[in-house]
């Protein structure tokens, strides 16, 4: 079945349960995604893939937590859930070789199990992650249909390819609004939406949908922060020639699918100094707040002329 229109499922946050075995094979999916985006990150200059000229496409952040949500799901199991998952960076230039990932401490519980990681590339660690897992809910649910507002069909809308900037990601972006920049500095603009969706079809596995959401965040945070960044920077301001990511976390609050629509609204969105942070709300085209994400991110400016 098809997944690319908001009408192709009644209820996007349901699944359908995969034999054991297909399901194993289905958690390898996004193996050869992330290992392209890797090597789409490693075709710039050296000296420019923690700090990169072209911001639009860095997918770092999105890369390594990713590849946190499936090497730490893996590793639990498929009894549990993905509650959340948070990253720090330590190292996040993305160079030539495997991103791989070290288990390190497991703790299980009654009802929940946590994984800490290290996330790696040879020897070089890049971030560090910790991934927390539940046993999936039972019993009725609130059904938190705060609904999408005015937001208009997805389909209506104009594909925004600079939002994601490299083609090796499978990210259909489609902004909604656009709030003028003075009005957003001043606090006066309503929230920035857009409606996105991963275009691959994926198996009916919440860790994957989990995982593929990891990877949709960062073009929607990248346009974003440009946007703010074109009006605070002025004349004979510092200009801004990259970022590097510092924290990342993601909060899965129900099921969802990441290859149906997701109406994504800036929560927060704020720049001082060399630091910036952003914060999403996410929600299906049904209207359920389905998951939570925030990155922080270090800034890098050069003086004009420099």
């Amino acid at each position: 079945m098809s997944l690319r229109s908001s009408e192709a499922r009644a209820d996007p946050g349901t699944y359908s349960l995969l034999p054991q075995t297909t399901a194993q094979r289905a958690r390898f999916a996004l193996d050869p995604l992330l290992a392209d985006l890797v090597a789409a990150e490693n075709g710039r200059t050296p000296e420019h893939s923690a700090v990169n000229a072209d911001p639009t496409r860095v997918f770092c952040a999105g890369i390594i937590a990713a590849r946190a949500v499936i090497d730490a799901g893996r590793d639990v199991g498929f009894n549990r859930w993905i509650h959340t998952v948070s990253v720090n960076f330590q190292d996040p230039a993305l160079r030539s070789g495997e991103v791989s990932t070290d288990i390190g401490n497991r703790e299980e519980r009654e009802s929940s199990s946590w994984r800490s990681l290290a996330i790696r590339q040879g020897s070089r660690q890049l971030a560090s992650a910790t991934a927390a897992f539940e046993d999936p809910p039972t019993g009725r649910h609130h059904p938190h249909l705060y609904g999408i507002g005015d937001a208009p069909d997805p389909h209506t809308l104009a594909v925004h390819a600079d939002a994601v900037g490299s083609t090796t990601l499978p990210v259909d972006v489609r902004p909604i609004d656009w709030v003028p920049l003075p009005e957003r500095a001043s606090g006066l603009g309503a929230p920035v939406r857009s409606w996105f969706r991963f275009v691959d079809e994926l198996p009916d596995d919440l860790l994957l949908h989990s995982a593929a959401l990891a990877l949709c965040v960062d073009p929607l945070i990248t346009r974003n922060l440009l946007a703010i960044n074109a009006y605070t920077v002025g004349e004979g301001s510092p200009l801004l020639q990259g970022w590097r990511p510092l924290t990342y976390a993601m909060w899965i609050h129900r099921c969802f699918r990441a290859d149906d629509w997701i109406l994504a609204t800036e929560t927060s969105a704020s720049v001082f100094g060399n630091r910036a942070f952003f914060s999403l709300s996410l929600q299906s085209s049904q209207g359920r707040h389905v998951a939570s994400a925030v990155q922080e991110l270090q800034l890098v400016r050069s003086e004009p002329g420099s």
